[in-house]
Order: structure tokens, then sequence, then C-alpha cells
């Protein structure tokens, strides 16, 4: 069927209206080389390069009625190739705008989802730590570590002697280093919990 058609591209653009697919591969044969070299000056991306080109004789062939054989299908194809390039830089730019507006609305939500699970984790690690302490000895720990306060403080507000208050102190430290043996994956992370509430 190929050699029923004449070699000048009037007659190939006439098959393909009406359907030819041999027409289209003829066409094909001749523009994809001069299309391909224009598509690689734009996108120098070989693969955006044979989409782009796959799209252009796509669109060829979807549209074959509107073509006249009157006219070289060379400027259409160019242009088609042209817009189809352009609409990728155009959807590349709009997804950096996107990225560039959202990501640190996204960080800033992932860091304060972040920071209130970190809270959670170090407010349930304390809590481990203080439930091993007695009563008082929980009390005193407090207001001396993640209050702040003196022992003189300490002692006037839980009407106990600062001595007292020292002793407390001496016994909490002693269960953290327990805890901490038990918990060496730990130690660092409960050292800058304390100090950190300081």
């Amino acid at each position: 069927m190929l050699a029923a058609f004449k070699p000048d591209e009037q007659t190939n653009l006439q098959s393909l209206r009406n359907g030819v697919q041999s027409a289209f591969a003829i066409i094909y044969g001749i523009y994809a080389p001069k299309l391909t070299v224009h598509l690689l000056r734009l996108l120098k991306d070989q693969a955006l390069i044979e989409e782009v080109l796959q799209d252009t004789f796509l669109v060829l062939w979807e549209h074959r009625l509107r073509v006249d054989p009157g006219r070289s299908v060379g400027p259409y194809l160019y242009k088609i190739a042209t817009n189809k390039s352009l609409d990728i830089f155009k959807k590349a730019n709009l997804e950096r705008k996107l990225r560039e507006r959202l990501y640190p609305r996204i960080e800033e939500s992932y860091s304060h989802i972040e920071d209130l699970i970190l809270k959670k984790e170090n407010d349930a690690t304390l809590q481990r730590l203080l439930a091993g302490m007695s009563e008082r000895q929980r009390e005193v720990f407090l207001l001396c570590k993640l209050e702040g306060k003196s022992y003189e403080e300490t002692a006037t507000e839980l009407n106990i002697s600062a001595q007292t208050v020292h002793t407390y102190i001496k016994r909490a430290n002693q269960h953290i280093k327990e805890y901490l043996a038990n918990h060496p994956d730990l130690s660092l992370y409960i050292l800058l919990l304390i100090y950190q509430q300081t």
C-alpha cells in the first residue's frame, strides 16, 4: 500500500486526512527527526523529548481533518511541539511556585506537630522517672530541678529543713542514676530534659 502513494507531501496529507496510517507513518518518518533536533534545543531531556514528540504526532492524528493538504504540515507540527514544551515549562514553574508557597507552611505545620509529639514524649519520660520517687522526694525534685527554686525556698515552702531538701535531692539523683543504668539509651535525653526545664 505504501508504494501507491506519491512521495509528495500533498498526497500524503490528503491520505492522512482520510485516515490512512501508512501516510501518517511517512509524515512521521520525515518530521520526527527534525522535531527531535528542535526539541533537543528546548528541553535537553530525552524522556521529555520522546513524550512531546509522541504527543505532537498524537495531536496530528486526532486532528487530521484540520490539516490543509495544500500547505506544509511542518509549521503546524513545530507549533504543536513548541507549545507542548512551553506547557512543560509552565507546569514546572507552577510546581516550583507551589513548592515555594506550600513547603514553608508544611514544614511549619510538621515542625509544630513534631514539637507536640516531642513534648508528649518528654512528659511521658519525665513522668516515668518521677513515678519511681516517693511523693515528698518528687515534690522536692520538682521544686528544685524543674521550677529552679533554691534549697532554702523549697524548705520554706514545704516546711522542712534545707538539710532534708538536700537529702531528698541526693536520693532523687541516686534514683536517676539507677534509672539511667537501666535505660542507657535515655542518658543524654533525660539529662537534657531535666536541665532544659531548669
